[in-house]
């Protein structure tokens, strides 16, 4: 009998070894969803999407031409969109500001072909779009507040003042 003279059967693993494993796999498992949670969207309710921007971008292509009159009527309509949405309470006032702040600077980008949409309040003086930064310059305040701020009205009421009068 060869068992009993020469070969010895492998040592079981201590049953700890498995316990640490599972411990192990549990805690990269808890690190990936800890890691990749807070990248992921917070609300995905009705809601939330709802906050999205109301307004999308402009339709209009970059350097194209397009009448006065119409591109003042288009934004003026998104404008008041956008106005009737934080009133209605489907946006948060501080996302109408940021919203406001966005098409005041796309209907300069649409009216002049420069693209302000990225501008500091520096570079739009510097390229000559002073009342787009007059006006970008009252809605700064309540857009970037995490308290309530001004009114969304008065942000409205900037951002129309800025389309209508645009020369």
């Amino acid at each position: 009998m060869q068992d009993s003279v020469g070969f010895y059967a492998p040592l079981p693993y201590s049953p700890a070894w498995f316990l640490v494993g599972v411990i192990l796999v549990l805690l990269v498992a808890f690190w990936l969803v800890r890691v990749l949670r807070p990248t992921r969207m917070r609300n995905t309710g009705p809601k939330a999407r709802q906050a999205q921007l109301v307004a999308p971008p402009s339709d209009v292509p970059l350097g194209a031409s397009l009448d006065s009159a119409e591109l003042r009527r288009r934004y003026l309509f998104r404008i008041d969109a956008v106005a009737a949405n934080a009133a209605a309470g489907r946006i948060p006032a501080r996302a109408a500001h940021q919203e406001l702040s966005l098409l005041v600077r796309s209907f300069a980008r649409d009216a002049t072909g420069t693209d302000a949409t990225r501008m500091t309040l520096q570079e739009l003086e510097a390229a000559g779009l002073t009342e787009l930064a007059e006006a970008v310059a009252c809605i700064y305040p309540a857009a970037f507040s995490q308290g309530t701020g001004a009114a969304v009205r008065d942000s409205v009421r900037t951002a129309r003042k800025a389309v209508a009068e645009w020369s």
